[in-house]
C-alpha cells in the first residue's frame, strides 16, 4: 500500500514520480556499484590480480568498445562500460575458477552467515553463490534494458531476485567491515551464546509451525554474532547505504 504522505505530497516519492531511465538505474546504479563492491570489499589481493588479468584479456563480442581497467578507472566508466562489465563479470569469475582464496576472509565469513540457507537449498559453495549473484544481476540488467517485450518474460521475478542479491552483498560488505574492526572476537562470542541443547518441547513447537530446528539455531547464532560486532564505521555505513540508493531500485518499476 502506498504511504499516505505520498498522496499528500507526491513529489516525495522520488522513484514513481520520475521518468524511468533504465541505463542509469541499471548500469550506473546496480552494475557500477556491484563492481565497486567487488573491488573494495569482495576480492582479496590475489583474487583482484587474477580478475584484472582475466578482465583485460577476456574476449568481447564484435562491436563492443574498449573497456577501461576496473582497478584504476572504475569511477570514470561510461554507462556502456558499466553495462558491458555487468555481463562479463560472472563469466570472468567462472573462467578464473573463483575460489575461497580469491575472497577476503571477512567477506567470506559474512556471506557464509548471510547465505547460510542458500548454501543448503542450492547446494552451492560460497564462491559459486557469489558467481550466481553477479549472474542474476546481469540477467536483471539485460531484461530491464531490453528493447523487445518478448525478452522480458518473467521479468518481475528476475528483477526482484537481482535486487535482493545485490542488497544482500551490500549487507555482507557492511558486516565484513564491522568484522575487521572487531578483531575476530565475534566468532568466539557468538559460539558461546549459541544454544547447545534444544528441549523436546521447543523442538515440537518449532516443527508445529513448519520451521526446522537447525534453521532457528542458525538464525540465533547469526543474530548473536551481529550483536557482538562493534558499531558500524563510516565505511560500513557507506556499503549499507548502497543497497537503498534510489537509482538502484528504480528498476523495480520498469517491468
Amino acid at each position: 500500500m502506498k504511504a499516505r504522505i505520498f498522496k499528500l505530497t507526491p513529489a516525495l516519492d522520488i522513484i514513481q514520480t520520475r521518468p524511468g531511465d533504465p541505463c542509469h538505474s541499471e548500469y550506473n546504479g546496480q552494475a557500477k556499484q556491484s563492481h565497486n563492491l567487488l573491488m573494495r570489499a569482495i576480492l582479496s589481493k590475489p583474487g583482484m590480480r587474477q580478475y584484472f588479468q582475466e578482465f583485460v584479456q577476456f574476449p568481447a563480442p564484435t562491436g563492443w568498445s574498449t573497456r577501461q581497467s576496473p582497478l584504476h578507472h572504475l569511477q570514470s566508466w561510461s554507462l556502456s562500460e558499466a553495462g558491458m562489465a555487468s555481463v562479463l563479470t560472472p563469466l570472468i569469475m567462472s573462467r578464473m575458477k573463483l575460489s575461497e582464496n580469491d575472497i577476503t576472509l571477512n567477506f567470506f565469513a559474512a556471506m557464509r552467515g548471510k547465505f547460510r540457507e542458500d548454501t543448503k537449498t542450492m547446494k552451492l559453495t560460497i564462491p559459486e553463490i557469489l558467481v550466481h549473484c553477479f549472474a542474476m544481476m546481469a540477467k536483471s540488467n539485460a531484461i530491464t534494458c531490453a528493447r523487445s517485450e518478448h525478452l522480458r518474460q518473467d521479468a518481475r521475478r528476475i528483477i526482484l531476485r537481482g535486487r535482493q542479491l545485490y542488497t544482500q552483498l551490500c549487507t555482507c560488505a557492511s558486516v565484513a567491515e564491522r568484522m575487521s574492526k572487531s578483531k575476530g572476537s565475534n566468532n568466539s562470542q557468538a559460539s558461546s551464546h549459541a544454544p547447545s541443547m534444544v528441549s523436546a518441547d521447543f523442538e515440537a513447537a518449532i516443527k508445529a509451525i513448519g520451521v526446522g530446528v537447525d534453521a532457528v539455531v542458525s538464525e540465533f547464532e547469526w543474530a548473536t554474532q551481529m550483536n557482538s560486532l562493534k558499531p558500524g564505521t563510516s565505511k560500513s555505513k557507506e556499503f549499507s547505504s548502497w543497497g537503498s540508493c534510489p537509482n538502484v531500485h528504480q528498476g523495480l518499476h520498469i517491468d
